[in-house]
C-alpha cells in the first residue's frame, strides 16, 4: 500500500485508513469450493459498531468522514443506524451502547450460506442467530459466534444503495422479515455492561 493513516473515533475504536493497496489477483484461494465473497466495489463487507454516545458517533461519521445514512431501525429501544459509503446497502451500522456487534461477510451463492449454515455444527461452532431475511438490506444470513465473543454474520442478496436514484431512507421497526432468532451460542462476551 502506498499510505496509511491512524485515528480514533469518539466511542474509542482505532480506525486505519490506506489506499494504493497492493493487489494480486486470484491470489485468494478459500478452504473449500464456494462461489466467491462479493467484495468489488462495495469492500469488506459491514461492521455494527456500539458506541457509548450514539449522537456523537452520528456527527463524527456524517459529518467528518462523509458516511451517509441508508436507514434506521429501532432494536429494542435502541437505534440502530445503517450508513452507506458505496453501492453495498450499508458499511457501518451504530447503537448506543458500549461494544462490537457483528462484522458481516457477503458471498456470492446462496449455497454458500447454506453449506456454511450446515458445517457450524458439524464443527462445534455457535450459532447465535439463525437463518433468516433482513428488512433493510434484504440480506439473507446468519450469525456465529466467533472466539473472540462478536459476531459474524454471513450472508448473500444484500440489496445495493444507488445515491443517483434518489434513495429514501426508511425507518423500520424489525431488523427480519423472517428467521434471525436466537441459536445455540450463550450470550456475547464482546458487549460490556451499560453502568
Amino acid at each position: 500500500m502506498r499510505d496509511l493513516i491512524g485515528f480514533t473515533d469518539p466511542a474509542g475504536f482505532e480506525h486505519e485508513l490506506c489506499y494504493g493497496q497492493l493487489v494480486v489477483p486470484g491470489s485468494f484461494r478459500p478452504g473449500r469450493a464456494m462461489s466467491g465473497f462479493v467484495t468489488a466495489g462495495q469492500g469488506l463487507g459491514h461492521i455494527v459498531l456500539i458506541v457509548p454516545d450514539l449522537a456523537e458517533s452520528l456527527d463524527f461519521y456524517r459529518g467528518a468522514l462523509g458516511f451517509r445514512v441508508s436507514d434506521e431501525i429501532d432494536m429494542h429501544g435502541n437505534r440502530l443506524v445503517f450508513f452507506h459509503v458505496n453501492p453495498r446497502h450499508h458499511s457501518l451500522a451504530i447503537m448506543g451502547m458500549p461494544g462490537l456487534h457483528h462484522l458481516m461477510l457477503q458471498v456470492g451463492g446462496v449455497d454458500d450460506v447454506g453449506v456454511a449454515h450446515d458445517l457450524c455444527p458439524d464443527r462445534g461452532v455457535p450459532i447465535a442467530m439463525t437463518l433468516g431475511r433482513h428488512t433493510n438490506d434484504r440480506m439473507l444470513s446468519f450469525y456465529l459466534r466467533s472466539p473472540s465473543g462478536f459476531e459474524i454474520e454471513y450472508g448473500w442478496g444484500a440489496d445495493t444503495v444507488d445515491d443517483e436514484d434518489r434513495w429514501v431512507v426508511t425507518h423500520m421497526r424489525s431488523t427480519s422479515i423472517w428467521g434471525h432468532r436466537p441459536g445455540d451460542a450463550r450470550e456475547p462476551g464482546c458487549v460490556e455492561p451499560v453502568a
